[in-house]
């Protein structure tokens, strides 16, 4: 008689270890959830900051911007040409030879 009241007790104990386990688990899982879409949702937000960004930068850089930036600033366009001549070699015939002086 005591053996069927005993495995019995057992069974009850081991559902409601089970019940607990379970329950935890959910909870933890619920949890997780939460933060991950948390997370998700700043990583949307820098990314939609970084695209705009990225324009404003893409605009601020362009030579047309550069142009009229430097003219508010006073700088004009050189229109003569720089020419320099000289009759100094660029390339030596003994440039693999070491340089004496």
């Amino acid at each position: 008689m005591r053996k069927p009241a005993l495995i019995i007790t057992s069974l009850v104990f081991v559902i409601l270890v089970l019940s607990v386990v379970r329950i935890s688990v959910a909870n933890k899982i619920a949890t997780s959830g939460i933060e991950l879409q948390s997370i998700e949702d700043h990583v949307a937000s820098l990314r939609r900051e970084n695209l705009i960004l990225q324009e404003k930068f893409l605009t601020l850089s362009s030579f047309t911007q550069i142009s009229s930036r430097a003219g508010e600033l006073g700088y004009v366009a050189s229109r003569a040409n720089l020419v320099i001549s000289t009759s100094v070699s660029v390339a030596r015939a003994d440039a693999g030879q070491p340089i004496r002086q």
